[in-house]
């Protein structure tokens, strides 16, 4: 069985519904809910986001959706760019759960990066669909 960005999604949701949630499954779940989107948007792309020097596959998917795949891309640009805005804040917030552990993840940050994850991947998913992009780049 393949896992699907969704999957990551559902796994962040069961993580903070559990009665015992602590604060690393909390910082899973901001983590989980990051990847879901990640793994989405690579999915929906036509070709596979360009590599700049001195920034990893994150941060170049971010830069790609902003700046460079307008003419790369069936999907309009500033939808793209509505997609790398959602990417980046929650980027950020898993950065914060996943490496700064000296950092407080309060469940108001972990409820909006389910709600983020949720809004991307829908977002997402009506680009594919009126683009009749059915290709995954990721």
């Amino acid at each position: 069985m393949v896992a699907k960005p969704e999957d990551f999604l559902e796994t962040a949701k069961r993580i903070i519904e559990s009665e015992n949630c602590s604060e690393a499954d909390q910082r899973s779940a901001i983590s989980r809910s990051y990847y879901a989107m990640y793994h989405k948007v690579l999915s929906i792309l036509d070709k596979e986001p360009w590599t700049y020097s001195g920034r990893g596959c994150h941060a170049s998917l971010i830069t790609y959706l902003e700046k460079d795949s307008a003419n790369e891309e069936s999907i309009e640009q500033s939808q793209l760019r509505r997609l790398s805005y959602l990417l980046k804040q929650s980027r950020d917030s898993r950065v914060l759960s996943d490496y700064k552990l000296e950092k407080e993840v309060s469940p108001e940050l972990v409820k909006m990066s389910i709600l983020t994850a949720e809004k991307c991947i829908d977002l997402a998913d009506q680009l594919a669909n009126t683009s009749g992009n059915n290709s995954s780049a990721g």
